[in-house]
Parts: structure tokens; sequence; C-alpha cells
């Protein structure tokens, strides 16, 4: 029967650098480690709210500028009835 070499966990050739996987076990959030797909995670999700807000509020500036459109032609039609009035 042959003898089974100690089980040692592989780890992914990635791993050599420092920094990319924490030395100790990962405790979460609490320790404040966080995983590069953690980080990545939460930066495409403050992405996406960003440019909701974003759109948001171009659809409320196109809201605005043609209600301050139609408020100006309203003015000026009513100059014009005001300079008919006076001329008569």
């Amino acid at each position: 029967m042959r003898a089974r070499p100690a089980e040692v966990p592989r780890r992914p050739a990635s791993a050599t650098r420092p920094g990319l996987i924490p030395p100790d076990g990962y405790l979460g959030p609490a320790l404040g480690k966080v995983t590069v797909y953690e980080q990545r995670s939460k930066l495409l999700f403050e992405l996406d709210r960003a440019a909701a807000r974003a759109a948001q509020h171009r659809a409320i500036a196109e809201q605005l500028q043609h209600t301050a459109q139609l408020s100006a032609e309203e003015v000026a039609h009513l100059r014009g009835l005001l300079q008919d009035l006076e001329r008569k």
C-alpha cells in the first residue's frame, strides 16, 4: 500500500504576490479585509447608482429647460397682446 503524502492546501500561482491573499484566515469586513471581488462588486453597484442618479438629473434638467422655454413663449405672447392693447 502506498503512503499518502501530507495534505497541503494548494494555493494559486497568483498567491505568491504579497497582499493578494491575507496571510491569516479570512474573517471578512470585521477586520477590514475585503477581497478584490467584493471591492469590484461594490464599485460596480456604486457605478450603477451614480449612472442612475445622473440620468435622473439629466431628465429633470430637460424638463426644467422645456418649462422655461414654454414660460418664455407665454411671456412673449402676453407682451405682444399688451402692445396691441396700448396701440388702440
